[in-house]
């Protein structure tokens, strides 16, 4: 039986509204039966009806993703919150000039705003505004209102309910600070003081500073934090973050720190490797790191990360390093946690960590991916990566490296091992992998491992090659990907390739061609 039959089967059986039918369950056991029915929202919708108990358990269920697009349309769901304000707190937005319904002004039967589990301040000031102008509307033409004066009055709105949401009986765990704006408003620094309760977050994603009012009480409260994720985007004109105390300040804060990703789209006013020194404070509870585009221009900006030996997961991605770093620091780090490590176009610096992490740890990596640069350093370094995961065969379940002829016997060597269980291949032009490449597809194919899932491809391959490459292999494909077809796939004769072998599979071409690393 699927999991969709059991849930169904549950709500039958347990969600009838006969009395006589109906058994009394405690409330331990509802909460497992409604934890299989949390994304069904409509199942929910109807346990709510059965009776006080089920109405009680269930509602934190029904209301744990009220943002998402299943469910009731923002100006009935921003209703519901707004009836959660106190009397105080409705007047102010009434003298606002905002319009308040009658029916919402009575307390709600539950504190709805409790509920959630997660935040993202996009989605709901996207809901609120949509309110906003829907009210306006039913009051006069919209054609009466100024744009500023829809957004005053939708962040009127919006900050009411963030104190709701941050109030002291708060259940937020999860939350992004992902609202852009290129507007300058009189209420976007406001301050709130120690009414903000921020304290019980274990997931926080940052990307702008347009909500700098909550800044104060993550940098006094926040010190679980588990998931820390930061993002600065390349787009100038909206307030990105880049608070690099307030970010050094609140990593050296957490006591469990546990992952943490930082990402910089912006190559001019990007973050410096100096944000990364606090991880040092963590190294005995860290076990997952992302770098996306930071540079690291001596070796003190290194020893922030080497220190962290209790990684298990290491992801660099268009990082750097000047001329000040040594290679010493790097050849001589210790992962014996890792699991997983990814590089990719980044400089020859973190290239060697990775030959480096699978010399001193091979039997328990699980993934490898190199995606080298193209210049002749690179190359090398590439030769000598896959050398090495031909030499000691960890037991890998991705494995992506760039490839020339010169390395396909190295690859063959990988995947015919008894041990190889891979799932996912990614396979990255080396040199000019076109010389020589194309006579060696249809021999590949016979060697992959009947565990491939998914196959990546940034090698130029012509479709005749890719059939005969196909019809050789013994495993079965749930996606592929050829970075020259991406363009033409479902034209002919790519398209006849990729029909051939999915044959009388149900599977859509869209769906089968896409990259999945």
């Amino acid at each position: 039986m699927s999991d969709l039959q059991r849930r169904k089967s549950l709500f039958r059986f347990f969600g009838r509204k006969n009395k006589s039918h109906s058994p009394r369950l405690p409330a331990d056991c509802l909460y497992e039966i409604f934890t299989l029915l949390k994304d069904d929202t409509k199942s929910l919708h109807s346990c709510i009806l059965v009776n006080r108990l089920w109405c009680e358990t269930a509602m934190p269920y029904l209301w744990s993703k009220p943002f998402r697009q299943s469910t009731p349309p923002p100006a009935s769901l921003i209703n519901n919150f707004i009836a959660c304000l106190s009397d105080d707190e409705r007047a102010e937005l009434i003298q606002a000039g905002i319009r308040i319904p009658t029916v919402f002004k009575r307390p709600p039967t539950f504190n709805y705003a409790s509920f959630l589990p997660h935040v993202s301040l996009e989605s709901l000031y996207s809901a609120v505004h949509q309110w906003t102008l829907q009210t306006s509307v039913k009051r006069r033409s919209l054609a009466n209102y100024r744009c500023n004066e829809i957004n005053e009055m939708a962040l009127s709105v919006y900050h009411a309910l963030c104190r709701i949401f941050f109030d002291d009986r708060s259940n937020i765990y999860s939350l992004s600070l992902d609202r852009p704006s290129r507007q300058k408003t009189s209420l976007m620094d406001k301050s709130y003081g120690s009414d903000l309760h921020v304290r019980n977050i274990r997931d926080l994603s940052i990307r702008y500073t347009t909500d700098t009012f909550l800044f104060d009480a993550l940098h006094k409260q926040a010190v679980n934090i588990e998931n820390l994720s930061v993002v600065k985007s390349s787009d100038s004109g909206l307030k990105n973050f880049n608070d690099q105390q307030f970010l050094s300040s609140l990593i050296f804060s957490q006591l469990k720190l546990r992952q943490f990703s930082l990402t910089c789209y912006d190559s001019v006013n990007g973050f410096t490797s100096n944000v990364l020194t606090p991880l040092a404070s963590q190294s005995d509870t860290l076990v997952s790191l992302k770098l996306h585009g930071i540079p690291f221009p001596s070796d003190c900006s290194i020893s922030a990360l080497t220190i962290c030996s209790n990684l298990e997961e290491l992801e660099i991605r268009r990082c750097t390093n000047g001329p000040g770093c040594s290679i010493a620091p790097i050849q001589a780090a210790e992962f014996p946690n890792l699991r997983k490590i990814r590089v990719v176009e980044s400089s020859i610096l973190w290239g060697t960590l990775l030959d480096v992490v699978i010399s001193k740890n091979p039997l328990d990596l699980e993934e490898v991916l190199y995606q080298p640069w193209e210049d002749e350093e690179h190359d090398t370094l590439s030769t000598s990566i896959i050398q090495s995961i031909a030499q000691w065969k960890p037991k890998l379940k991705t494995f992506g490296i760039a490839l020339s002829a010169d390395e396909v016997s190295f690859l063959e060597e990988i995947l015919t091992t008894p041990e190889c269980k891979i799932e996912n291949l990614s396979l990255f032009s080396l040199g000019s992998p076109e010389c020589g490449m194309e006579k060696i597809w249809p021999e590949l194919g016979h060697h992959m491992p009947s565990t491939l899932k998914h196959l990546n491809i940034w090698i130029f391959i012509c479709a005749k090659s890719m059939d005969q490459f196909l019809q050789n292999t013994k495993a079965t494909l749930d996606s592929l990907y050829v970075d020259a077809w991406v363009e033409d796939f479902l034209c002919h004769p790519y398209s006849d390739v990729l029909t051939h072998y999915l044959k009388d599979r149900p599977i859509d071409l869209a769906e089968f061609f896409h990259p999945e690393i």
